[in-house]
């Protein structure tokens, strides 16, 4: 019987592991998921200064001036809109925890638009290490013309 009390030993300290990592994962997974968001709206706020900065200093500059840009990013999809002159971040989250002032149909979403300055032309990026370039194409017809692209 000595043989019969250790395996039910083992399969009881197993059983309690196994039940405390699955406690542990299950409550502290929506932290994780809140935390995550967090740093990747900070990320996308952060991403979209260097463009909307890139951009700016582009359209002051002279024609054929290119800013140049190394920008990291951990999820979600940048991209431009050359109807409404603008440029816009898209991800989905995956906790609640995000202001509802950065949230439109379920996803964050961040956008820098443009009166005075036309953005040609179609760029999109996702995850990854990017360099991204924004030249000054034009200014004429009072307008300033910039392309963002992939360098």
């Amino acid at each position: 019987m000595k043989g019969v009390s250790e395996v039910l030993s083992l399969v009881i300290i197993t059983l309690v592991t196994v039940v405390g990592i699955a406690a542990v994962s299950f409550l502290g997974q929506p932290t994780l998921d809140a935390t995550r968001d967090a740093a990747l709206l900070n990320e996308a706020q952060r991403n979209m200064q260097i463009f909307d900065n890139m951009v700016r200093q582009a359209a002051a500059e002279g024609d054929g001036v290119v800013k140049k840009s190394t920008i990291t990013v951990t999820d979600g999809v940048y991209r431009t809109d050359a109807q409404s002159n603008s440029l816009w971040y898209e991800a989905g989250p995956r906790s609640d925890k995000i202001p509802s002032t950065y949230m439109s149909d379920n996803k964050i979403v961040l956008n820098s638009t443009y009166t005075d300055i036309n953005i040609d032309g179609t760029f999109r990026i996702g995850a990854g290490r990017h360099e991204v370039c924004v030249e000054k194409l034009q200014s004429g017809d009072d307008q300033v013309h910039v392309n963002v692209t992939s360098c």
